[in-house]
């Protein structure tokens, strides 16, 4: 893939559609009636934290991350094996939309405290997006200096990590 970088004083592009027009629009999704096993699962053979789920397959019900899973089965063990992603998944999903500025999902998250985040327009699942995707994004556009900051930044937040 050919580099952007600004050698000029060039811009970031600035919209959360141009970021997964670069990373992709692929999602993982699971239903909210099958099993939250099934959903550790997924995420271990996929190598992702987290998992959009829809009712239909563009139609974003809830959220069901690792650490939901871990919490819950803490809780419940003994319905470990027969407890449904329905259970456990964040129902209140927070979105941002393709034509929001990457700033406004930043906020999102922050604000929410979670690192994942999905774009819908017109009430359909487009995309997921996460805060190592926006800092990767940054550092393609950066300038050298600007890169030394955002690496720093990186390293000391623990965004980063193995799996997005």
């Amino acid at each position: 893939m050919e580099q952007h970088l600004p050698d000029d004083g060039g811009s970031i592009p600035k919209t959360v559609r141009r970021l997964v027009e670069e990373k992709g629009s692929a999602v993982s999704t699971i239903s909210p009636d099958d099993l939250a096993v099934d959903a550790a699962r997924v995420m271990a053979a996929e190598k992702i934290g987290v998992l959009v789920c829809c009712d239909d397959p563009t139609v974003v019900a809830g959220v069901i991350s690792e650490r939901d899973i871990v919490r819950v089965f803490a809780e419940h063990p003994e319905r470990a094996g027969t407890m449904l992603v329905h259970d456990v998944m964040t129902k209140d999903v927070r979105t941002c939309h393709m034509d929001d500025e990457i700033s406004t999902a930043m906020a999102i998250m922050q604000q929410g405290g979670f690192r994942h985040l999905p774009v819908v327009d017109d009430g359909r699942l487009r995309a997921l997006i996460s805060a190592t995707d926006i800092l990767m994004f940054y550092m393609k556009y950066a300038n050298l200096n600007d890169r030394q900051v955002i690496l720093a930044i990186i390293l000391e937040s623990g965004l980063v990590y193995p799996g997005g």
